[in-house]
């Protein structure tokens, strides 16, 4: 069964990966941003929701 992602801060992904250093899980968070939404990479880094799809990428990325 496929797993539901909802909207989440950046805050609950980095408390979700707590072996995996700060500094990398930003990088990645902002770069799915930027290249799932089509937004710039700025305004990735400004946001603070990520929304279900980008979720989705990041967290199979890291699994």
């Amino acid at each position: 069964m496929k797993e539901e992602y909802t909207f989440k801060r950046k805050q609950e992904i980095y408390r979700d990966f707590p072996k995996v250093s700060e500094k990398f899980l930003r990088c990645l968070i902002n770069e799915t941003i930027s290249k799932v939404s089509g937004v710039p990479l700025k305004e990735a880094k400004d946001r603070k929701v990520v929304f279900p799809k980008e979720v989705e990428v990041i967290y199979r990325e890291l699994k």
